[in-house]
């Protein structure tokens, strides 16, 4: 119930104001969180310290910082965020990714989409 009355209420704040650039949802006790073309403006997204366990950002373009750390995501969703980041394209630099307190990710520096964030600027922070 909670997660549906933050959605309407975030639904009507943003039909107010389509330029939201910046978000912070730290510790809302979200469980998922999906992106929406409503956000196509977002810049800085805080999903910290929920219970998600499912993040889908497949259209984020804009997105520089994402904060999900302290969350219940596993290994597998923690890569397909750094594979929709990395198709994202995204190479302002300096872009910021953390994802510590979740699932451990083995071999890390030899996932492809991770190196090649790495290679555009990206400053991530995830559990090896």
């Amino acid at each position: 119930m909670r997660k549906i009355i933050i959605i309407i209420s975030l639904i009507l704040s943003f039909s107010v104001n389509a330029q939201v650039t910046e978000l912070n949802l730290s510790g809302k006790q979200l469980t998922s969180f999906t992106y929406n073309d409503t956000l196509k403006n977002l810049q800085r997204l805080d999903l910290s310290d929920n219970y998600i366990q499912e993040i889908v950002i497949d259209s984020m373009k804009e997105i520089i910082y994402l904060n999900i750390s302290v969350n219940m995501l596993d290994e597998v969703s923690i890569l397909k965020i750094l594979k929709v980041l990395n198709a994202n394209g995204l190479t302002s630099g300096w872009c910021y990714l953390d994802g510590g307190s979740n699932a451990i990710i083995y071999k890390l520096n030899q996932n492809m989409d991770y190196l090649m964030l790495k290679r555009k600027r990206w400053n991530i922070t995830i559990n090896e």
